[in-house]
Parts: C-alpha cells; structure tokens; sequence
C-alpha cells in the first residue's frame, strides 16, 4: 500500500530536556495515518495538518524503537524520511534526534570514547571522578545519561550508589549558574523521605565538598525556621515529601522565578494520587524544573502501575496519557466497582519495562561488581498452643467477616488490612488489648523471641554484627530492653532525625553489636560491615522489605550477607510469604525485563490468600 505525504511539522528544538519517546506500540501505518506530536518541555505543542490530530507518544526522536539490547532491529528514521516531506527546521531536528539517540544507546552500552566525550563536553573530568571522589564505571555511566537526557531516572539496585553522581551533576549545574551559563540553575531541590534528609546532607559535603554543603540546607523546623530556610540562598534544598505538602504555598513563592533543578529520592513515594503526589505534579505545572533526576531501587514499590507517575514526569504519555489510559493499554479490570485492576495483560510488564529504559539507566549490583551474594535463609517455627489458638480465632473471625461482605468498599478493605496487621503482632509476640495497652507473650510462648535468644548466644561473637528488623514499636522496644548488654541500637521514630546517623555509626563503628531498625526508617542506612540480619516480621510491601535487606548488601558490602526472616508455620506469615514471591516476579518481569507471565491479584483476593488456613 502507498503510504501518503504529509506536510513536516516546524519545530522549535529544546535539546537539554529531549527524552526517548515510545514507539514499538504502534504499527508503521499508524505513524502517518494517524499522525504524530512533538513535544518540548517549555514551549508549544506543534502540529501538522489534519492527518496530525491524533497525539501521539512522544518526544525527542519520534520514531525510535527499543534499542538494540531489546532486541527489535526495526529501522524507524528511513521510514519517517521516505514517506515525510520535511522542512529545513524538521530535517535538522531530525538529524540532531538521531545523533542523540546514538549517544544514549552508546551510554547505555557503556562505550567508553562516547561517555567520556559527554562529560568531557560538559566540564567534568572523567580520570578526577574516578580517582578523586571514587566514583565506579556505572555511577559515572549515570552521570553521562543525566548529562544528555536532562530529564532522566536511575532506577539502580539499592546501594549500587546513585546518590554520588546525582549530587555531582547538580552541583556542576549550579556553578554553571554562577557563572552565568544558560545551562546552569540556581538551586537544587532534592525530595527525599524524612529519614535520609541528613544523610543526603553528608553526601554532599563528601561528594561535593565543603562549600557546597555548607550552602545547603536540610529544611527542617518550626514554621517560622522553614520559612526562613525556604527563602535563603542555597546551592541544595532538602526536603521531605510531606513537608513539601505542607509548604507549597511557600514553595511558589520562592520557586515562582527560580531557574532550578529536581531530585526526586526514593521517588516510589509519588506512586498513588495522594495529596503530596499532586503537589509534586502541581510543581511541574507552576514552574517545571530546568533539569529532572528521579532515583530508586524500588519503581515498582508494591504493583505495576506505581512507576506511571514518576515516568510520566520524566517522559509524558510513554507509559499513557494519563491513569485510565495506562490501565486501558496494559491491565485487566474488574473487582466491585469494575475499576480495580485485577490482572495485567499478554507481555504488558515485558512491554512497561522496555518502555521504562528509554529514559534511565538501571545497574544491578552484581554486574557491576558489588554483590557479595545474598543467602536467604528463613527459619520456620511452630507457635506455641496458646499463640497459635490466638491466632487461629482471630484468623477464621475475620475470614468470615471478610466472606460475609455484600459490597467491597475501600473503608472495609482498610479495615480487614488493620485486622491481618493484628494477626502478625501475634506471631510476632505481642498483642494490644481493648484499650490500646500492649501484652506481651509470655516468654515460653513467645517462640520468636525463643529463636532469638539462642541464636544471640550461639552466633553474636562469631558473627560480630547483627540487624534485626521489625514493623512494630511496642517489640523493638522490648529487645532493645532484652539485649541491652551487648550495647543495643535502635533506630525507629522515636529517634530523631539527626540522631539516627550517630546510632548507625555507633554501630557499625563502635562497640554495639546489634541494632533494630523500624523497617521504614530502613533507607538510607549503612549498615555494613554487618552481614547478617533477622527479619522478625516482613511487611505486606515488597519494597520495604527489599529496602531493609540493601542495608546490609551493596555498596560497602564485605561479604556474601545471610537475612533470616522468621515465620511461623501454620499462620498468616506463611501466607504473605506466598504474596510477596509473586510481587517480587512482578517486580522482576518490569525492573530486570524477565521473560515470564504473571498477574497480581489484589483488594480482597488478596484478603482471603491472607486469612486462608493454611
């Protein structure tokens, strides 16, 4: 079939913010019978003639396809020029798309002339970065991938290092705004979750020196003490994300002329449509930020669907124009309301992951040099008559309520999550009574604390460090009671931000052998030179569990590390185990690109795998 002419689009290149767009989605046919868009951040949405009233996704090189690695050979730019009359503004555009989708796919293949020609290019010395600050191959890869994209995600293992190259090139940036560079910013706003706020902090005077660090601040404070800090001069601004919720009034008076930059850390924080995700997005929309870096180990930190925010920030409408149509190319719907997403389809999590390496850069710790092995190794324990009789009443009263539900609302989802929360208390050795008091289980019964209690005094000496993990206050309280003489941390909210740092370096430097950390305080921690952690609980999310494990892998990891998650048998434990293998295979098919089918269930399928007897 002949393919009709269209008439070229004029385009206004924006180059520092172009992204790799989508592509492979879509039929050749569909490129000219439907028609395209170009997009640049900043300026106007530009179209052709009737044939282009259909938008489509997206950016910088239109029609580039995945690249080599994933396996499509499909040539796209031969195509566009044979069947597109382009116009001299389209044609050099064109011929810039290309070159800049040769130099991602060079960075992403590690070529090392192109890499070290992109920082080179952009002031920065690749033999410095490597032998002054001690930046590896893949930071440095990262840092030329910021370079290029401008907008760009480091979805990197946990402890693989993201944090160095990310404060580098937004320090490079702001002294390219001092000294008057059209490049360049005047500040850096950095988004992180409250317990690693300090932790950037120190990154950034080590990784950006002393005056940088001395130049930034971590906003923190009463009211009046933020404002303050808001409007002060600052290379970095660090933030928490419910702090940035809370201040945004502030927030656009102080950003409402600032050319300035982003850092989204632990960026899964933005998956769902809270009230602080709208403020993030209110963001772009008020005043987009020059240049964007979103970095987690964890994108998918539950399902799916939690990177389409975060991506969307990045690359518009690569993974969909909006929700509705994310879940109209990739899942199947159903459930009460019928809008629930129940199951995804044929290749949709092969197809999301091909799409999410157009703009980032992933490494994985042991292609890079830094995993020592892990060794899972769970211990299975039989609860005690009088634990497991708790637990099985509570178990089958809240399974028939679950079964007697006419209409699935999200009050009463809420409320059966609460209830299997209490069904992992008990297995954890404790209980709160009607009135919010808690009762502990009798030591004897208490078959977790048992294990406990042997392995610290068969294995503490040998092993020298030990982390131990929970998601319950009342019970790291009471082990930090218990293993008081061998110089016990604890880090967890009541300990203060700034002092989590000092319970750390106690630990991992001084005379304490054992620290319990409340799994979400867990980012951001170092506990190396420990190689050996107790789960005495696993969360419901894959991510928190994956976070408190990199504590103790990665970065400065000495050896193959061994976490030892306890579970009881016979009990909901066993049953979130369950859940949590079949995120994680999820979690790989979208992250790592691995060939295999799966869906993930949720709401109340996912209430009655928990409560089931097993």
């Amino acid at each position: 079939m002949n393919q009709p002419k269209v008439t070229a689009v004029e385009v206004n290149p924006c180059r520092s913010n172009l992204v790799v767009p989508t592509g492979s989605n879509y039929p050749e046919a569909q490129y000219t019978m439907a028609g395209f868009s170009f997009v640049y951040r900043g300026t106007k949405r530009f179209y052709g003639e009737d044939c282009f009233n259909y938008n489509h996704y997206q950016l910088s090189d239109l029609m580039a396809n995945k690249f080599p690695e994933n396996g499509n050979e499909h040539q796209p730019f031969s195509y566009i020029q044979k069947y597109i009359e382009w116009d001299d503004k389209a044609r050099e555009w064109l011929e810039d798309s290309k070159e800049l989708v040769s130099t991602i796919r060079d960075i992403k293949s590690m070529v090392w002339p192109t890499i070290c020609s992109v920082i080179r290019n952009f002031g920065l010395d690749v033999i410095q970065l490597r032998n002054v600050l001690g930046l590896k191959d893949h930071q440095i890869q990262s840092l030329a991938l910021y370079i290029d994209l401008g907008y760009s995600n480091n979805w990197g293992q946990m402890r693989t290092g993201k944090t160095p190259p990310t404060i580098i090139y937004h320090w490079s940036l702001f002294l390219k705004g001092l000294q008057c560079d059209p490049d360049g910013i005047q500040t850096c706003l950095v988004v992180v979750p409250n317990t690693i706020k300090y932790t950037w902090w120190n990154e950034i005077n080590k990784f950006a020196g002393y005056q940088a660090s001395a130049l930034s601040d971590v906003i923190d404070g009463a009211k009046a003490k933020k404002i303050e800090l808001w409007n002060k001069s600052s290379v970095f601004k660090i933030v928490n994300y419910e702090s940035l919720r809370a201040d945004y009034d502030i927030i656009k008076k102080v950003y409402q002329n600032k050319v300035y930059s982003l850092v989204l850390d632990e960026c899964q924080a933005i998956k769902n449509w809270s009230k602080q995700t709208q403020k993030i997005l209110d963001l772009f929309k008020f005043n987009p930020p020059k240049y964007f870096t979103a970095l987690s180990g964890t994108p998918v930190a539950n399902k799916p669907e939690d990177v389409f925010n975060v991506v969307s920030l990045t690359a518009p409408t690569l993974l969909g124009r909006d929700k509705r149509d994310f879940e109209a190319r990739y899942c199947y719907l159903g459930g009460y309301t019928g809008n629930q997403i129940i199951g995804y389809k044929p290749k949709a999590l092969e197809t999301i992951h091909n799409a999410m390496a157009r703009c980032s850069v992933r490494a994985m710790r042991n292609k890079v040099g830094m995993d020592l092995g892990k060794l899972i190794q769970p211990v299975y324990l039989d609860m005690s008559k009088e634990q497991k009789s708790v637990h099985d009443q509570l178990r089958d009263k809240f399974y028939s309520e679950l079964m007697g539900w006419t209409e699935e609302t999200p009050v009463r989802v809420n409320n059966a999550l609460a209830q299997y929360i209490k069904l992992l208390e008990i297995t954890s050795g404790f209980i709160y009574d009607n009135n919010g008091n808690v009762i502990l289980t009798k030591d004897k019964d208490n078959v977790k604390i048992q294990w406990l209690d042997e392995y610290i005094a068969d294995y503490l000496d040998d092993i020298g460090k030990l982390v131990i993990f929970s998601n319950f206050v009342p019970l790291i309280e009471f082990m930090r009671k218990r293993y008081a003489k061998h110089n016990v941390e604890a880090v967890y909210g009541a300990t203060k931000a700034e002092e989590r740092q000092v319970a750390v370096d106690r630990f991992t430097k001084g005379d304490s052998h054992i620290i319990i950390v409340n799994m979400p305080c867990a980012p951001g921690l170092d506990l190396n030179p420990a190689q050996f952690a107790v789960f005495m609980n696993r969360d419901f999310q894959l991510l928190k569990n994956m976070q408190a494990e990199g504590r103790i892998t990665g970065y400065n990891q000495v050896g193959e590390s061994t976490i030892i998650p306890i579970i009881c048998n016979h009990s909901i434990d066993i049953n979130l185990e369950k859940m949590l293998d079949t995120k994680k295979k999820n979690f790989d098919i979208v992250m790592e690109g691995k060939a295999m089918e799966s869906s993930f269930n949720i709401t109340r399928q996912d209430l009655e795998k928990l409560l089931s007897d097993v």
